[in-house]
């Protein structure tokens, strides 16, 4: 999502009319006059500037400053870099005056000159700004004006220094941007009040018109409902950043684009969301081998932009030699006119495992009822109600461990902070997850039992084509789990080189590390290891007890937001192939 030029690019623009406010206040730049009447008492010395302008003047003997008054002498001498001895020209000359007017206090500078002791004085009538005694603000609301004259260094009774004023009036302008406002600056009228008080006026920007461009398939209503900013509201770039955020935490647009347009007769700022569609639809496949199972395959329909409304809808299927899981799901953004998103689903699975070496069938149907919500632009919580069916099935002796099944009716919620730059193909921040689920007790159903997760991923750009990432995760529970609740490690998404599932116990942890390299266009080299193991009941979570993988894979974007990921893994039992959608972390 690109937004972060929006800040530096309303920093630069600002708007403010410095140079303006300096011509106004200022009335006129350093003048050389060969002529100039003097208020002071005639010098004895016979004026030595003749009727016109002779190439040199002589040798300079001293330098007389005369009108200041509230700026000391030997203040503005210690400006000037003129030195007696010095051949007098009008090059010299006017060289003084810039050094005197550069200074900031005076509004003009008049150069005279007259014989002195055998060479010539140089005289520099100086007329002072006026003496600053403090700033009245109009049209400012965001900052009082007390916050805006603490921005301005100027000394109170001392001529105003136009140097120190342009600095204080950019540390107005950058103030606004550095908040994401800008602001125009002018004087009043007149600039400086009856009692001698600097007017400065104010004009906050406000958002002109704002328009949605780039969406095909997407309903337009469905941007407009992300959009808090409206027309006539200040001016704010956080404010649109987060729109533009909320836009794309829909996860259907490859990209957001803010452009701000300052309309040439006002601070006022038209704003276009600029949206790029990513492909919503798509097949997500993920193909496993294993001597036990043989092939395993796992297929997913769907599309994150159902009907153009970003409703989420998929079906999946996963099948193999020992099992099969059916999906429907159904999501929406948002339920009716609330802020609340919607998930809901319902499955059927039938999987062949074992206890301890005794086989047995697991079957399980059910549902699930979820309510999510944005706390803010990178947080997010969901409520989800489960109720299921689970039969376990077996001949012969009874697994360890294996209850015949029964009814669980559960509650679980979740928090996520997601901070990734980009959520199909990252490259830079972090993702930190946690939740609890409930079962039993007051909801009914043939189990009690709480179960804990936490996850936290982290990746860093090393170089402009390499990043660097890591993930951790840790599932802990209480009470009696029973078999089919067990937290399972191994296959594609946990322990790459196992077989899926292969390792399950009433507690686990999962550590991964990815380093991934450009190798082409589209086209990724990964190397990785794989850390974890679940353990059983009784059996204490230990760093001896954990199974390592390492392993090397490829990640080939298809299209933007769909990223093919081909890793092989080995272990000491030997290697095998992943094949699955999207990155790991």
């Amino acid at each position: 999502m690109r937004s972060e030029w929006l800040r530096s690019r309303i920093s630069r623009t600002g708007i403010c009319t410095i140079a303006a406010i300096v011509i106004m206040l200022l009335m006129s730049c350093p003048v050389f006059a060969d002529e100039t009447a003097s208020d002071e008492p005639a010098a004895p010395e016979e004026s030595l500037l003749p009727a016109a302008v002779a190439e040199s003047y002589g040798n300079l003997s001293t330098v007389s400053i005369i009108g200041n008054i509230t700026i000391p002498t030997d203040q503005i001498r210690d400006a000037i870099t003129l030195r007696p001895g010095m051949e007098l020209t009008d090059e010299v000359i006017q060289q003084g005056a810039n050094e005197i007017f550069a200074t900031g206090y005076f509004q003009s500078v008049v150069p005279s000159l007259s014989e002195f002791l055998g060479g010539v004085r140089l005289t520099y009538r100086v007329e002072e700004l006026p003496p600053y005694r403090g700033m009245i603000f109009e049209g400012n609301t965001i900052y009082s004006s007390s916050e805006l004259e603490a921005l301005v260094s100027l000394q109170k009774g001392v001529a105003i220094n136009r140097n120190e004023l342009d600095t204080a009036f950019q540390s107005i302008v950058d103030k606004y941007g550095d908040d994401g406002y800008i602001v125009g600056l002018g004087l009043g009228d007149p600039a400086i009040t009856d009692d001698g008080f600097l007017s400065v006026v104010l004009e906050e920007g406000r958002v002109g018109s704002i328009y949605v461009t780039g969406f095909q398939k997407t309903k337009e209503e469905v941007i407009w409902r992300e959009i808090k900013t409206k027309p006539g509201d200040l001016f704010n770039a956080r404010k649109l950043q987060e729109d533009a955020r909320r836009i794309y935490n829909l996860r259907i647009f490859e990209d957001v684009t803010i452009i701000p347009k300052i309309r040439e007769d006002s601070t006022d700022v038209d704003v276009t969301f600029e949206v790029m569609e990513q492909k919503t639809a798509y097949f997500n496949g993920a193909l496993s081998w294993s001597s036990a199972e043989g092939v395993g395959l796992e297929l997913k329909l769907a599309d994150d932009n159902f009907l153009g409304r970003a409703y989420r809808a998929h079906v999946s299927v996963e099948l193999s030699r020992k099992g099969r899981y059916y999906e429907l799901a159904y999501g929406a953004p948002r339920l009716g006119n609330t802020d609340f998103s919607l998930e809901t689903s319902l499955y059927d699975t039938y999987r062949e495992r074992e206890s301890q070496s005794v086989p047995y069938v697991e079957k399980r149907k059910g549902g699930t009822f979820g309510l999510g919500k944005w706390l803010d632009l990178y947080t997010s919580m969901f409520g989800k109600l489960t109720i299921e069916d689970t039969r376990n099935e077996w001949t012969g002796a009874v697994p360890p461990g294996v209850t015949a099944g029964g009814r669980k009716h559960s509650i679980s919620v979740d928090v996520v902070r997601d901070t990734r730059d980009d959520f199909f193909n990252p490259t830079s921040g972090g993702e930190i997850s946690g939740g609890v689920e409930y079962a039993g007790g007051l909801l009914g159903g043939d189990f009690n039992f709480s179960k804990y997760h936490f996850a936290v991923s982290r990746l860093v750009s090393v170089g402009p084509t390499q990043v660097a990432g890591a993930r951790v995760l840790v599932g802990m529970s209480s009470g009696d789990l029973p078999s089919q609740e067990l937290f399972r490690v191994g296959g594609t998404n946990t322990m790459r080189g196992y077989s899926e599932n292969e390792f399950s116990g009433d507690k686990m942890v999962v550590l991964n590390v990815e380093y991934r390299f450009d190798l082409a266009d589209k086209l990724q080299g990964v190397v990785f290891v794989d850390a974890g193991n679940a353990f059983a009941k009784g059996v204490p979570m230990s760093l001896d007890g954990l199974k390592l993988s390492y392993g090397v894979g490829v990640r080939f974007t298809l299209v933007p937001g769909f990223v093919l990921r081909l890793d092989y893994g080995f272990t000491q039992g030997g290697g095998r192939l992943h094949f699955s959608m999207g990155n790991l972390f």
